[in-house]
């Protein structure tokens, strides 16, 4: 989609391909959002702590969904 989404913009298919893949990816997010598209744009860290927090979720849900004589 990356690469597509550079093509579709005038970046050479050459140059698409072989650029940096931060470099195409800050690009392609570019055009996305020139053209009024929504992107949300997370750092890894970030990405980490809604993984933990949805864990943490499931993990709560399967605790109060346990019949009251297997929870401890």
């Amino acid at each position: 989609m990356v690469v597509a989404n550079l093509i579709s913009n005038g970046i050479t298919e050459d140059r698409a391909w072989n650029m940096p893949e931060c470099q195409a990816i800050w690009l392609s997010t570019a055009f996305i959002k020139i053209k009024g598209g929504e992107v949300n744009v997370l750092t890894t860290e970030e990405e980490e702590f809604m993984e933990q927090e949805r864990q943490a979720k499931a993990e709560a849900k399967a605790e109060t969904d346990k019949p009251v004589a297997e929870k401890s």
